[in-house]
This record gives structure tokens, sequence and C-alpha cells, in this order.
């Protein structure tokens, strides 16, 4: 008799991050349905000059995107009407990329549907129309549950991923390796630019990479620097955390439409490497210790700070505060299953 908990999950596809959280609730012996949106290929001459006609002569662009997510229900359907008996969970995460017919059609197969945003609300507002179709629904930022009362929404905040059996990697170079990555914002570029000023005045060795789309890569020289490596594509998220594992230091520069706490402060807790930040919210957490978090205000820093920062030895954190932000602590909380804190 299979006494797994199943799941159907349906999240953004892009960097690998999908595929490290299906592979973790598998870890945690689940049962795993998987939404996954493929290329979409034209089934008949017919479809493809009504898309033709639709995009040229009614503006409406939505026709292959509506025919993609078709193909894809129908497909996450055959799966989920393989077992033989109601799925247990159902989780969205960003909802907002969603159809609602789409959410209500699989939150029709499952027990119980939770929705989880991992961006602040009002940056994604089409997710405010989907709220309602959850049994519940978290946000990892504090800042919208106040913001928006009516919605009756949870607090989780992101987590790190706790497969990896040997996640520690000591490193014995003399001098610190930075690393940092994000997608190219404007509102970043100044501080990323004083950032490396500052670093290079300490000799600390920079890995910055840099998301930039090919049609803005003149957006590449508004950086001082030339140790930021840009790309278009992305890298997979497992190639971040081989990156991370190398790194002796963590930068998180914060995307100031939001107060939540990045995926970068979560891995530097599991990895158990220092970070730096312009994030303040942080030292509201209990995860913070300034012998592991540096707070900068983005602007001016004490350079003997810094480096007596940087020279003492990272603070291992009780085992029961650094699980607390452990995948598995993570689904137990918003799932309701197992004990969590």
């Amino acid at each position: 008799m299979n006494t797994k908990k199943s799941i159907i999950l349906a999240l953004p596809e892009d960097v690998g991050l999908s595929e490290l959280i299906v592979k973790n609730f598998e870890y945690h012996g689940f049962d795993v349905i998987s939404y996954r949106s493929q290329p979409y290929q034209y089934k008949s001459f017919g479809e493809r000059l009504t898309n033709f006609f639709r995009k040229n002569f009614l503006s409406d662009k939505s026709y292959k995107k509506k025919q993609q997510d078709k193909e894809a229900l129908e497909n996450l359907q055959r799966e989920i009407l393989e077992r033989t008996t109601k799925i247990d969970y159902a989780l969205f995460i960003r909802p907002d990329i969603f159809p609602i017919d789409f959410i209500k059609k699989i939150k029709s197969y499952a027990n119980k549907t939770i929705g989880y945003q991992w961006d602040g609300l009002s940056r994604f507002p089409e997710v405010f129309d989907r709220i309602e179709n959850f049994t519940e629904f978290y946000v990892f930022d504090s800042k919208d549950i106040f913001n928006y009362p009516e919605y009756n929404l949870k607090l989780a905040t992101n987590f790190y991923f706790d497969m990896d059996e040997n996640p520690v990697l000591l490193n014995n170079r003399g001098q610190k390796t930075m690393y940092f990555i994000g997608s190219h914002l404007p509102q970043r570029v100044a501080v990323i630019n004083q950032f490396i000023k500052l670093a290079n005045n300490l000799n600390l060795r920079i890995n910055f990479i840099i998301g930039l789309d090919k049609k803005n890569i003149q957006n590449k020289n508004l950086y001082d620097s030339e140790c930021i490596s840009f790309i278009s594509n992305g890298i997979k998220y497992q190639e971040n955390l081989n990156n991370v594992k190398k790194s002796d230091v963590l930068i998180d520069f914060v995307n100031n439409i939001h107060s939540g706490l990045s995926f970068r402060i979560f891995e530097s807790i599991f990895y158990q490497k220092k970070l730096i930040t312009n994030n303040a919210e942080i030292t509201n957490y209990d995860i913070y210790h300034e012998d592991n978090i540096f707070i900068w205000d983005g602007k001016n820093i004490d350079f003997e700070s810094l480096k007596s920062f940087l020279e003492k030895p990272y603070h291992i954190l009780p085992s029961d505060i650094a699980n607390k932000y452990s995948f598995k602590n993570w689904y137990s909380l918003i799932l309701g299953i197992d004990k969590y804190q």
C-alpha cells in the first residue's frame, strides 16, 4: 500500500529552481506530480493561421499561450488520474502566472490547495484575483500581511534546500571571495558599484553575476567593474549553489520593492557562509548574529568594522534555529503536517 503523501506542484520553471523543489519533495518521501509547460507545437495549419490572425488583426497575443496552458493542464490531468485516490495537496508558487480557471481545476483534484508568493504582492498584482481560490495563502514579506489584512495572509519565509548531505566546504585561501548573483535592476546599480569599489580597496576577490537581457545589453556600461559576468539566459540554480559553496562571503542587495528575505540569506545559513546585506529587516529575525551578518547602508562603510567582521570565525547557529529555515520545516508549515517551528 502506498503511504506517501501526494502533491501537485505548479510553479515557474526558470533557472532550474522548480527541479530542485521537486527533487527535495521526493527526497522527503512525497509522490510528486509537477506542472511542466513545454514549448507549444501547433497541431494543425489551422491553429497556426488562427494565431496569426488573432495576433496581427485583433492584437490578441494570448492564443498560443492559452493553447500551451491547455496542453499542460491535459498532461497534468493524465498524471493525476493515474492515482487511485484524491491528491493530498496542491501547491502553487507564484500563482499570478497561472490562469484562474487552471487553478480552480487543479483545486478540484486536491484535498488542500496552498498558494505561496515568493515576491512582494504589489510587484505582480494579478495575484490578488487568485487568493480566494486557495485554502491558505502564504507570503514571504511580512509587510504584505499588514498592508493587505483583508486577505487573511500568512507568513512563510523562503528556505534553504536541505538534501545536500555535505553542505560545508572550507576554504583556506587568504583572499576572500565575495559572491553575488541577481538580475539587473536600475535601483541596484549604484549600490553594486559602490560595494565593488569598497571591496577592491580591501583586496577582496569579486565574483558577481548579473542577468541582463540581450535587448538591454547596453546597460552593462552602467557598471564600473570588469569583474562582473553578464549573462542573458541565467544559470541553473544548482550551479548557483555550487558557486555558493566555493565562496567565502555572500552578498545580498535587496530589491527595494519588497523587504522579504532572499534565498541568498538562507543559503548562508545552510552553507555556513558570512553574509553582507543592505536589508536591515534581517535584524528582526532569530538568524541574525553580528559575527555572521554585516548590515550595510548601501553608502558608507567603516573599513575597520568590515575587516574585523571578515576576520571573525563564522558563528554556528543553534540547530533549532537553523532547522527552522530548512525546506522540510517550510513545507511542514505551509502544508500543516508533521511538527514544525
